[in-house]
């Protein structure tokens, strides 16, 4: 998804094509100043950022996990290692990777290292992999067991840091979601709309079927409807 080419449709939005704000003038009252478009993208852009936060934490999209490797592989010696992704940008480890053959290490909770450790003995055959806690902010693991050599790869797929996720990263069809919750932060009268419309379009992402600008069109149209009836009534005559 193109940064810029989403801003300029935001900017095309109904409401945000009004968006407009209260000044005091020379004789201390309130005017209603209209944003020009430059102070338009400025907020759109600044509000982004929390637009992008808000809309990773909901669900685990699978577009939202980079793999990477750490820099400079494994220290004889040294089984702890801070992982903190390809761009700073590693919140959860998934899956660690190990060696040029990729071997998959299997991951264990702290409480039950204790029996896997009783299990293999000690031992420089890397077999797996914990949680050891953070470190700078980023997850610190520890292998198990120690390795007895330098440089061995460790490769790892993680999330991504909600707060460090960007615009780019997410499909084309699913720029209509960031739009609609982008324009509700400006007009909290459409967050309904737009939670509706994530909520379906994960609904059939989930099942593997739908297409995404039609979910989310429905969703709309089904508000609307909600909006409607609750106003005029089911018949069409004014409460």
């Amino acid at each position: 998804m193109d940064l810029s080419k989403f801003i300029d449709s935001c900017l095309t939005h109904p409401r945000m094509r009004d968006l407009s704000r209260r000044v005091l003038n020379s004789d201390k009252r309130l005017d209603i100043v209209n944003y020009t478009d430059s102070e338009k993208r400025d907020a759109i852009e600044s509000e982004i950022p929390f637009v992008l936060a808000e809309c990773a934490s909901i669900y685990p999209f699978p577009w939202l996990t980079k793999t990477t490797t750490f820099t400079g592989g494994t220290t004889s010696g040294t089984a702890d290692y801070e992982l903190s992704g390809a761009s700073q940008d590693c919140s959860q480890v998934l899956t660690v990777l190990y060696d040029d053959d990729e071997t998959f290490l299997e991951f264990y909770e702290q409480a039950d290292i204790d029996r896997l450790r009783s299990s293999v003995g000690l031992t420089t055959e890397v077999v797996a992999w914990t949680v050891k806690g953070e470190q700078n902010g980023f997850p610190l693991i520890t292998l198990i067991g120690t390795p007895d050599e330098s440089s061995i790869q460790i490769k790892y797929r993680y999330w991504v840091d909600p707060d460090k996720v960007i615009v780019e990263s997410w499909p084309n069809k699913w720029a209509f979601l960031l739009k609609r919750y982008l324009i509700a932060s400006f007009f909290p009268d459409l967050t309904d709309v737009a939670e509706n419309a994530m909520a379906r379009a994960i609904n059939a992402h989930n099942k593997g079927g739908g297409k995404v600008r039609r979910i989310i069109q429905d969703s709309a149209v089904i508000q609307q409807n909600i909006i409607r009836n609750t106003k005029y009534g089911y018949g069409g005559s004014l409460r």
